[in-house]
């Protein structure tokens, strides 16, 4: 907040972190007046709290959609997610597969994992379905609906998804290498000596894998970096690390 006039005395670079604050009547009185708004959102949407109010116009969707673009399934069962408001009825996953017939199959609520917050999921849940009978090379269009309270029909956005092919493997390994992936081999060879088959995802190619369209089809996933991945500076060199994650 010293940054917050660059005219007057105090100097950012005196503070001890962003959490320290200047003893300055001035500096504490306009942050007091911008979370003003903030505190009024909040206690208004105790009267409402599935339809959060916004001091900065922002909605509280009926459905929030997990989206992703690429499926490993290799026609198996894809499993999809949604965050939705509790109170809408009839929550139904559809989706069609290359631009066919919709299908329709009923949401429910997903007891798995942990829940940041514990169990504070009074009134948003995460909810999911299974897509099935696609295969490589298909596009799955999904999108999730349902009927609010006064009956209103309700639907989320779209997203669309394609069934890669991929080789047949039961360890994916996440290369992050900060540039396109060189060392991933050495993994691959390592682990066809230990009796398992591997399969490669580049991050530096393709993002990061999806939990759901790609990591939730191996039983194991190992995720290795190089010394200056996006999130090591190259001044910070470490060296090589992995790590390992069984589902």
């Amino acid at each position: 907040m010293s940054q917050a006039d660059p005219d007057d005395e105090w100097n950012a670079a005196d503070c001890q972190s962003g959490f320290n604050f200047p003893d300055d009547e001035k500096l504490i009185q306009e942050e007091f007046a911008k979370n003003i708004p903030f505190a009024l959102s909040v206690a208004e949407t105790a009267a409402h709290p599935d339809r959060p109010s916004s001091s900065v116009g922002l909605d509280a969707a009926d459905f929030t959609p997990a989206a992703f673009g690429t499926s490993y399934a290799r026609g198996a069962g894809q499993e999809v997610s949604v965050v939705a408001r509790k109170a809408v009825r009839d929550k139904e996953l559809r989706y069609r597969i290359n631009r066919g017939r919709t299908h329709d199959v009923d949401l429910r609520p997903w007891k798995g994992g942990e829940r940041y917050g514990g169990e504070d999921n009074l009134h948003f849940d995460e909810y999911r379905a299974r897509i099935s009978d696609a295969d490589p090379g298909d596009k799955v269009e999904v999108w999730f609906t349902g009927e609010t309270r006064g009956g209103k029909d309700v639907a989320s956005e779209h997203f669309t998804y394609t069934v890669a092919e991929r080789p047949r493997a039961d360890v994916l390994v996440v290369a992050e290498e900060g540039a396109k992936a060189t060392q991933a081999q050495k993994y691959v060879d390592a682990l066809k000596a230990n009796g398992r088959r591997a399969a490669v995802w580049d991050v530096a190619e393709r993002g990061a894998p999806d939990a759901l369209g790609v990591l939730s089809h191996f039983g194991t996933v190992v995720h290795y970096t190089g010394a200056a991945t996006p999130a090591t500076p190259p001044s910070s060199s470490c060296g090589p690390s992995s790590t390992r994650a069984d589902g």
